[in-house]
């Protein structure tokens, strides 16, 4: 009773930090699009995005190998942070030149300028924070991620809040933003000599060069990633402007609230399936597609629900000024079926020490998505980048799909896709017909009916379905259990 009781705990530190993290972004941005006006948050949403470009340049990808390798060896977890980070360091030395002699030379305004040389010094602080929660994980300490995630989104959340509400603008935003992570630095430093071990600030020239030599596929993996989200923001403020960055921005936030928790489920099954791989093939596959079901029970009719009810959920959340990103709403949402796709995929590719693939994968979409982007931004705007987005998002997921089916394992739930989906369908119906309702009171309604669809339809899921698989619960659940 005691391990249960501890093992719920633990699965509701890690979904509580995903919640924090979601709701405290989204509330600053809705509450900037509001204070700012369009085309003060599109400025916010350039520097927001160049900086997220420059970030996965200076984490190398470090959390990925770090997770896996102390995952395998715990008594190296001192070692393995003292190198990435020093690794990490370096890194980010070179992109805050980098990122600050681009800003200069593309010759955007003084203030856009100013906020990303100060939100560039974060780099620092914010790359060896991925280091610290990559052993965190691999350690099953997810409670501690938690922590750290209260500290630093109620401290950015609440002085940001104020600056907007004061009439300060992106600057003191930056720097706001740019704080905050050191902050949370000092904290992760505490968690972990308490808690983990005692550090020993002594560099391993081997294991550090052995880091070295593999981050470049990593990093790449990264890099191309953060490309691939944060490139369209970049060609819209060149081909476009910023009322285009703010449309698409705001559509943009709205889904990332369901990427942020694909990420945290990412986060609860990327270590088991690592040792799963290790032990048995047979129950990393099991996982693997179980893991892949779960995915496609909640993204295909949030999906199929966002694209009805657009309209109403960009109204109720950024005011009418923001009506036009309904439509591009519409067409972001559903980037969550791929994108989810990809969470769990990758997470098999990566246990299988398949990581060149994932890269691959990576580059195709992001190079996708750069392409279709020129093409359709100049004709059709932020509609054309959102597309450009979902089409490139989809090529990732078949790309690594394909690969997986090939050389892994088969995945096999088509027969179970085509019920969640069928589900889906009677939700979405229910919607369009009763789409007078309070939008609150109509969600709580569309997700009984589709819950009584997947019985209807007799697909295990609901109550059978999760008994029947209680070993996938049990299995996530306990990767978060400190020990």
């Amino acid at each position: 009773m005691k391990l249960f009781g501890g093992t719920v705990i633990n699965t509701g530190f890690m979904f509580s930090a995903s919640i924090v993290r979601s709701l405290s972004a989204f509330v600053l941005i809705m509450y900037a699009a509001r204070v700012l006006g369009v085309t003060g948050f599109g400025e916010f949403s350039f520097v927001l995005s160049f900086f997220a470009i420059f970030l996965a340049f200076s984490r190398l990808g470090l959390q990925s190998l770090v997770t896996r390798e102390v995952a395998k060896d715990r008594s190296k977890a001192g070692k393995y942070l003292i190198n990435a980070s020093f690794l990490g360091f370096l890194a980010s030395l070179v992109m805050i030149a980098a990122m600050s002699l681009i800003i200069t030379a593309a010759k955007y305004s003084v203030e856009i300028r100013m906020a990303v040389y100060i939100l560039s010094v974060s780099l620092i602080a914010t790359t060896t924070n991925y280091v610290f929660e990559s052993i965190f994980i691999a350690f099953k300490r997810v409670r501690y991620i938690f922590y750290s995630t209260i500290i630093l989104n109620l401290f950015k959340l609440s002085l940001c809040m104020i600056l907007l509400f004061k009439g300060y603008g992106i600057v003191s935003l930056a720097a706001v933003i740019s704080a905050a992570p050191f902050v949370n630095l000092v904290f992760n430093l505490w968690l972990f000599q308490r808690y983990i071990e005692k550090l020993k600030f002594q560099i391993d020239t081997a294991l550090f060069k052995w880091i070295a030599r593999l981050a470049p596929t990593f990093s790449g993996i990264a890099i191309f990633h953060s490309l691939d989200s944060n490139a369209i923001v970049i060609l819209l403020s060149k081909l476009k402007g910023t009322e285009e960055i703010a449309y698409y921005t705001v559509a943009f936030k709205i889904v990332l609230i369901v990427n942020l928790a694909l990420q945290s489920y990412r986060s609860g099954i990327q270590p088991v399936m690592a040792k799963l791989f290790e032990t048995s093939q047979k129950k990393f596959r099991d996982f693997s597609v179980k893991a892949l079901r779960y995915v496609y029970i909640l993204t295909i009719p949030l999906a199929l629900g966002t694209t009805i009810l657009a309209d109403k959920i960009v109204i109720l959340l950024f005011t009418d000024d923001f009506l036009v990103s309904a439509n591009v709403l519409r067409i972001l949402v559903w980037t969550l079926i791929p994108y989810g796709t990809t969470v769990v995929l990758s997470c098999s590719i990566i246990a299988s020490n398949n990581q060149r693939i994932d890269l691959r994968a990576i580059m195709v979409s992001m190079i996708t998505n750069i392409l279709l982007s020129l093409l359709l931004i100049q004709r059709f705007s932020y509609l054309g980048a959102a597309s450009a987005f979902l089409i490139s998002r989809c090529i990732a997921a078949g790309f690594r799909y394909f690969f997986i089916s090939r050389e892994l394992y088969a995945i096999g739930i088509i027969k179970d896709l085509g019920k969640i989906i069928l589900s889906a369908l009677l939700m979405g119906f229910f919607v369009l017909v009763f789409d007078q309702i309070n939008v609150f009171v109509l969600t709580v309604l569309a997700i009984l009916i589709y819950a009584c669809s997947l019985l209807l339809v007799n697909l295990r899921t609901v109550f059978g379905y999760l008994k029947q698989n209680k070993t996938f619960f049990k299995l996530l659940t306990e990767s978060h259990l400190g020990k």
